[in-house]
This record gives C-alpha cells, structure tokens and sequence, in this order.
C-alpha cells in the first residue's frame, strides 16, 4: 500500500563499528520521522542493531551480502523493493552497491550511491603529478 511518506531502502552490510555503520546511523536519526518509511537491507547480525531498533518506522529485512555477487540476495532485494513500493534505494559501500544497483533494475526506485574505503594509492598517484 503505498503512502504519502517517501519510502528509503537502505542497503548496508554492516559488518563492523566503523565510519560507513556511523553515517548510516546518524543520516537514518536525522531524518524526519513523520515523512519516511525507512527499510534496512543487511545481514541478521549487524554492528548497529541495537541502535537502529529504536528508531520508529524502521524495518529490517535480513539478507545475506556474504559474496560480493550474491544472486539470491540480489533477488530477495529485488522482490523486496517491488513489494515494499520503495521510492529511493540508498546503497553503502562496494558490496551493497553492486547488489543494490542489479537489484533496483526494472524498478520505478530513485538510486544513490555511497562509496565508502575506497583503495587508493597515495604514492603512485602523487609521482605521477611530480
């Protein structure tokens, strides 16, 4: 059933307390309540479980993200933005986002992307501006 309230699909793995788990946190605690819906795609055991069962209008939906090409969870996820009539799937980190991206394929859903670790060498990078 859809509502006047956006609908946010959030898909995360979760894995540690670190810098990516925190943003999560604190872009879900900034949002105005009255105004989303907010879905959380991850695995059933998270770092920040316990914090984001507080939040109201919050639901989990458990999936694996134990591969980086998970077709399973790609179809669970797919299924789950369908059903769940989700305006907008924010995606957090290289493996969210390849399974966030081929999963809203075929979906009305607005897309974000946010990449977090990103390898990069420093060194080879700077000698070749030298």
């Amino acid at each position: 059933m859809k509502t006047n309230k956006v609908s946010i699909l959030y898909v995360d793995p979760l894995f540690n307390l670190g810098g990516q788990e925190i943003y999560l946190l604190n872009i879900i605690k900034g949002l105005n309540q009255d105004n989303f819906i907010i879905h959380i795609a991850c695995p059933k055991k998270n770092a920040l479980i316990h914090e984001l069962r507080n939040i109201k209008n919050l639901t989990f939906f458990h999936i694996s993200m134990k591969y980086k090409f998970d077709l399973i969870s790609i179809i669970k996820l797919w299924y789950y933005i369908i059903n769940n009539h989700i305006d907008i799937v924010h995606m957090n980190g290289s493996r969210a986002g390849l399974i966030g991206r081929i999963a809203s394929i075929f979906t009305n859903s607005k897309i974000v992307f946010t990449p977090h670790s990103i390898i990069f060498d420093y060194k080879q990078s700077y000698n070749a501006v030298r």
